[in-house]
């Protein structure tokens, strides 16, 4: 039995901020890459590693801000998850739905990600169901429960 003030987090929901987890941990490790490559993190390597290169004309420092926003987002979002807070479904299905049509702009262009596509389509139907509304706080309005026809 579920207590109002603190749902039961579905199986799935967990499932998605393990998911989340694991992303910001490759999100960190290719920062820490970044900055060994670039210099501004000056750590001993062990012997007969070599230090990271960047490719010619590539803008690491670029690369450092746009991962590091992603982190704050994919933090905060997981973090709102394990909350079952309303606005961390909503960022999640905002996400879901602009590599949607993300997956689509390289489907026709003849660069399918066909696990990407079925994987956004799984997530999109998965967050829609009642019991995980539910647990993020939606109640259905009378409209959404009721068939007539």
């Amino acid at each position: 039995m579920s207590n109002p003030q603190h749902p039961k987090r579905p199986f799935g929901v967990t499932a998605i901020v393990i998911l989340q987890l694991i992303t910001i941990s490759f999100v960190i490790i290719y920062i820490l890459v970044l900055l060994i490559a670039t210099g501004l993190l000056d750590i001993p390597l062990p012997e007969g590693v070599k230090a990271p290169s960047l490719p010619a004309g590539s803008d690491p420092y670029g690369q450092l801000i746009s991962l590091t926003v992603i982190l704050i987002y994919t933090v905060t979002v997981a973090v709102g998850l394990w909350r079952l807070k309303r606005w961390a479904w909503f960022l999640l299905m905002i996400q879901l739905g602009f590599d949607m049509v993300m997956g689509l702009w390289s489907y026709f262009y003849g660069d399918p990600a066909y696990l990407r596509m079925l994987t956004d389509v799984i997530y999109v139907l998965y967050l829609n169901m009642h019991e995980v509304q539910q647990a993020f706080g939606h109640e259905p309005t009378r409209r959404e429960t009721t068939w007539t026809t």
